[in-house]
């Protein structure tokens, strides 16, 4: 989605730039590219933006480039998290989930209850 458009990790650098650019020119991305730099497109800064609307669009005072620095260091962690797990699990083999076993019901016409008999096999 909008993490794949980021282009490269952005450093805290770059998202300081960004967050003053943001207060300074809104949604103008053509400004706000021009002072984060680093070869950054338009494409990534929107993509940054979008990720993180919900927190950039609290009311002044509450929003902070700590917290939006906090955010995307916790986000890049959790996308390396995920990285070494799904290598560690390349490396084991893949293992697949264990397929669960349907257990067959069938209708005991022999008990006048007429209880259901289960013969599951696990």
């Amino acid at each position: 989605m909008f993490a794949d458009k980021l282009g490269p990790q952005w450093d805290k650098a770059e998202l300081e730039r960004f967050y003053e650019a943001y207060r300074k020119y809104g949604n103008d991305w053509t400004k706000v590219v021009e002072v984060v730099r680093n070869n950054r497109s338009v494409e990534m800064v929107e993509a940054l933006y979008n990720m993180n609307k919900a927190y950039l669009s609290l009311p002044e005072g509450t929003v902070s480039v700590v917290g939006l620095v906090a955010m995307m260091s916790d986000h890049y962690d959790m996308l390396e998290e995920s990285r070494s797990e799904r290598n560690i699990n390349d490396a084991l083999g893949s293992p697949k989930p264990a397929k669960l076993k349907r257990g067959k019901f069938r209708l005991n016409i022999l008990n006048p209850l007429w209880t259901l008999a289960c013969c599951c096999r696990l």
